[in-house]
């Protein structure tokens, strides 16, 4: 299940979402469906309501190794759905996948220190003004988070004219 914990003084409130599994490694909010996407390692990864139904399913098929889902609101591609892996062959890999097809996209191998495995991860555009960051908890011989930029968001603003050229003491809109 997922247990609800009070943002104010960190205790659990008693709230329980039960998940279609046992145990439950991975978890991540979609604010666009009211979802929660579960999975527990190398299990298909489910999208559930607050009340612990299974609404979407995506089929892994061994695809993964999951050690983390993060849901991105402003994916350009509309692959809202990360899946974070550590691969069989030590690579911590990044994927992307439309959660309605099941369809994934490799986005990016990240370099990791020897016996270092990813653990959880989540984009946030609360650290930086006009910027989602994707942060990974890593886990070795100490814990540490990493953070990336994923994007920029200055779509809220335009130049126009994009170029110009203006003489001295002339003036311009």
């Amino acid at each position: 299940y997922i247990a609800q914990i009070s943002p104010a003084n960190g205790q659990v409130t008693g709230v329980r979402i039960p998940t279609p599994l046992n145990p439950c490694y991975s978890v991540s909010w979609d604010p666009d469906n009211e979802l929660f996407w579960v999975s527990s390692v190398t299990t298909d990864i489910y999208g559930i309501d607050r009340d612990g139904n299974v609404v979407h399913h995506v089929d892994n098929g061994l695809r993964f190794r999951i050690s983390g889902l993060a849901y991105f609101p402003d994916d350009v591609d509309g692959y809202k759905l990360y899946i974070l892996n550590n691969d069989r062959d030590g690579a911590i890999r990044l994927m992307k996948c439309d959660y309605e097809s099941g369809d994934a996209i490799d986005v990016r191998v990240f370099e990791g220190i020897e016996g270092e495995r990813a653990g959880g991860c989540t984009f946030t555009n609360e650290l930086y003004p006009f910027t989602w960051a994707f942060m990974i908890q890593m886990q070795a011989a100490e814990d540490w988070l990493r953070i990336y930029e994923a994007s920029s968001d200055f779509f809220w603003t335009d130049v126009s004219p994009r170029s110009s050229f203006l003489y001295p003491d002339e003036t311009m809109t």
